[in-house]
């Protein structure tokens, strides 16, 4: 606003010095003038009159009745200027102490001293504004405007950003949800001719700026500008900006990251752009995070009423990985992924290559290790196309997280738009094992239509000691060979077979398929072939011993939430079986509080207490569990309504019988759990 008045004043001083000259040869005591209307580019003036006292002191007064920018959506009205001493001779003509009258809403105060001097060989106005009241700071303006251009330096001290922006809005558009509050100083030199500005020169800082933008926040902000802005008019009126910013403290949350700036290790952004509506040229940008990263870029865009990437490079410097991690990435993944403090070495470099038909990402990693997940020499490539397939690499040494050990392994895929594809096998050491997977590829990534499948899988068999702590002293491994993993419509399906070898014999899941809903289901049949009881008991030193082998199924298992909904189960003596048979007193009684009302035989009471281990013929107990209630069963019947758990055989022989057919779930369940954990506290059977 402040040039298209100074260029507005030009005018009005030709007009004055026109005015002055013929109280020379007339003698002529006021002079009054009303003129229509006077426009410019991008500025029009209505509604203008003068009073010009040509007595003994010559004073002047100026009336505009509305002057139209463009810059603002409403004109101004009732604008006064007021000289009431008016200087002149044959050289010059000055008005030291003149009156502007401004009923502006930007301003805090419509009054507004002046003085302007206008030099008449060179035709040359000299404007001096002291102390322009704006947002509760001042504003200083000093003009130079000669028939071939003007120079003009504005210096704002002390500005209040909050009522500058609330004055703003009632004259230009600003982003929704924007409240900025601090103080800013700010100094403008520009010069240009009478159509337009050449050059500015703008040079600022605020020491106490804080600003929110919807979910971006940012405190205590110590900011300082200096930037060139260029009308090139020799290629089509291109503006460019050079500049710089200096940020040397402050806190930022832009969601979702969060970084804090330190004095120590200030940022400065240096940018070189140009822009000719509506495409905008970054021919140069760089942001500097001192001791952390540095990242350089340039593109072109697209501003007009869509907005367009049509080429964006990125790319940053070989980074320290822990540096950047606590800088920019530690309090978003602890906050969102619950991923406490990491601890880092290694170099991290990432590239972004976008244009209007393809983009390109590459991250790069060397010789990365990590404490706290037990990663060591994490180092490859890894890159994303969305057109082309190209090759990422990824190499470890070691991981080591959540009692998980995997030894060192390579593995090469592709990221193409939004699928995942293993370009060659894969194998994965696990502790004294490994998985072998032939084949992997997924697509719709990160859409409800997502597909993945995994092919040829072999699991190298695996040391069940290895598993768990609490599964130190347990012999046998894990293997099996699953031919295809297939996740579609949100569900999931195994073909092929799991194995656990295990105390002399295995037991095999055949198969499996998972629905990821909102209440995760899956459905599967499991299989346990010649376990040896004696190996199995001997672990379980507060269970008793028992003898002999154990077969058996868990047919149409189904889990819904992991808890199971409905199985028909059945573990037992095989009909093979050529092994002693014998049980002792303790795994008896801590068997007989599995049927709940089971009872020891009569013949079988007598001797319960005097020997310490029992013959039996076969030992057996079923569940077929429905809507809650477990139907059960035992290895033989003996009427509707009892069945044998244990059967006996020879002497000392002792039966164990089930009266209990239909049982709550909940009920069995802690009968069962009491069984697993072997509780040297197990209540003696009912004898009748």
């Amino acid at each position: 606003m402040i040039f298209k008045i100074i260029a507005l004043n030009s005018h009005f001083m030709r007009w004055l010095l026109l005015l002055v000259l013929s109280n020379s040869v007339l003698a002529i005591d006021n002079i009054n003038l009303k003129l229509g209307s006077i426009a410019g580019i991008a500025w029009q003036v209505a509604d203008v009159s003068t009073y010009l006292n040509l007595s003994e002191t010559i004073a002047l007064e100026l009336n505009i009745g509305t002057l139209t920018l463009s810059i603002l959506e409403k004109p101004l009205q009732n604008i006064r200027l007021r000289c009431k001493t008016i200087e002149h001779n044959a050289v010059q003509i000055v008005c030291p102490n003149a009156k502007l009258y401004v009923a502006w809403k930007l301003l805090d105060e419509p009054d507004v001293d002046l003085s302007f001097t206008y030099q008449i060989a060179s035709q040359t106005i000299y404007l001096t504004l002291s102390q322009l009241s704006i947002a509760d700071g001042k504003v200083f303006l000093q003009a130079k405007l000669t028939p071939t251009g003007w120079q003009v330096s504005l210096n704002f001290k002390q500005v209040v950003l909050e009522k500058l922006l609330t004055k703003l809005s009632s004259f230009i558009d600003l982003p929704d949800n924007l409240d900025v509050k601090g103080k800013l100083n700010i100094i403008v030199k520009a010069v240009g001719d009478d159509v337009s500005f050449q050059q500015a020169i703008i040079t600022g800082q605020s020491n106490n700026l804080n600003f929110t933008v919807d979910n971006n926040i940012g405190q205590n902000i110590a900011v300082k500008l200096a930037s060139t802005i260029t009308n090139i008019v020799d290629i089509d009126s291109n503006i460019q900006l050079i500049g710089d910013l200096s940020i040397s403290r402050g806190n930022f949350l832009i969601d979702p990251i969060y970084t804090e700036i330190s004095p120590d290790k200030p940022v400065v952004m240096v940018v070189d752009l140009a822009w000719q509506p509506p495409q905008l040229n970054l021919n140069s940008f760089t942001y500097n995070h001192t001791e952390i990263t540095t990242l350089t870029a340039n593109g072109n865009f697209n501003l007009g009423e869509q907005f367009d990437i049509n080429k964006l490079a990125v790319q940053s410097i070989s980074t320290q990985l822990q540096s950047f991690y606590t800088q920019y990435l530690q309090t978003w993944l602890d906050n969102e992924f619950d991923i406490k403090q990491l601890d880092f070495t290694g170099l991290l470099q990432a590239a972004l290559n976008w244009e209007s038909n393809q983009q390109h990402v590459i991250v790069k990693l060397a010789n990365v290790h990590e404490a706290n997940f037990g990663i060591a020499g994490l180092q490859g490539k890894v890159q994303w196309h969305s057109n082309n397939e190209l090759p990422s690499d990824l190499s470890w040494s070691q991981i080591s997280t959540n009692g998980i050990q995997l030894g060192a392994s390579q593995v090469k895929f592709s990221l193409t738009n939004e699928n995942i594809k293993l370009l060659e096998p894969w194998r994965q050491p696990i502790y004294d094992g490994a998985i072998n997977i032939k084949q992997f590829q997924l697509t719709n990534l990160a859409t409800e239509k997502l597909i993945w499948q995994l092919q040829g899988i072999e699991l190298q068999p695996i040391s069940i000691a290895n598993l768990h702590t609490s599964m130190a002293d347990l012999p046998g491994n894990i293997h099996g060979i699953i031919p295809a993993i297939t996740y579609q419509n949100q569900q999931l399906k195994v073909t092929g077979t799991l194995q656990a070898d295990i105390f002399d014999g295995n037991i095999i899941m055949d198969g499996a398929n998972m629905e990821n809903s909102e209440v995760p289901k899956l459905m599967t049949n499991i299989a346990i072939n010649r376990i040896n009881l004696h190996s199995l008991t001997s672990q379980m030193t507060n269970f008793g011993e028992i003898q002999g082998l154990l077969s058996g199924y868990v047919n149409d298992l189904k889990l819904v939430n992991w808890n199971p909904v409905a199985f028909d189960a059945f573990l037992g003596t095989p009909a093979d079986d050529d092994l002693s048979h014998k049980v002792s007193q303790k795994a008896v009684k801590a068997l007989s509080s599995l049927g709940g009302g089971t009872a020891v035989d009569a013949m079988s009471r007598s001797i319960l207490s005097v020997f310490e281990n029992f013959y039996y013929h076969k030992i057996g107990w079923g569940c077929q569990l429905r809507k809650d209630v477990c139907k059960m069963r035992g290895v033989e019947a003996i009427s509707t309504e009892s069945y044998y758990i244990i059967k006996g055989r020879l002497l000392p022989r002792i039966d164990v019988i089930g009266y209990e057919t239909n049982v709550d779930w909940k009920v069995l369940g802690s009968r069962v759990e009491t069984i697993i954990n072997a509780s040297s506290n197990a209540s003696d059977p009912i004898i009748e």
